[in-house]
């Protein structure tokens, strides 16, 4: 089972903490891009280029978040002009600004 299920209550359920951080990132991606609405952000930032431009919807319906959450973080690396880097432990470096993890 992957990390993206916790079990509550002998069932097993998505990880409602994927909540708030992929609203944090989806907060940091139209930070960057302000003039755009929500869909144009989903349609540019979110869903692939290239992977069923026009069909947002259907894109979004069928995949798990774990795969929705990597587009953000490729989209925020890419929207990121500055990454301010600081060491974390050993040779793990994150941004403070897009959340870009470096080993």
């Amino acid at each position: 089972m992957s990390e993206l299920w916790v079990k509550r209550n002998n069932i097993y359920m998505r990880d409602p903490k994927r909540i708030d951080r992929m609203c944090e990132k989806l907060r940091k991606i139209w930070r960057e891009c302000p003039d755009q609405r929500l869909g144009q952000l989903i349609e540019n930032y979110i869903i692939p280029s290239g992977e069923m431009r026009g069909e947002a919807t259907c894109w979004l319906f069928y995949k798990e978040d774990d795969e929705t959450e990597k587009q953000m973080d490729k989209s925020l690396r890419e929207l990121c002009q500055h990454h301010r880097v600081v060491r974390t432990h050993g040779d793990h470096y994150l941004c403070l600004d897009c959340g870009y993890r470096e080993v």
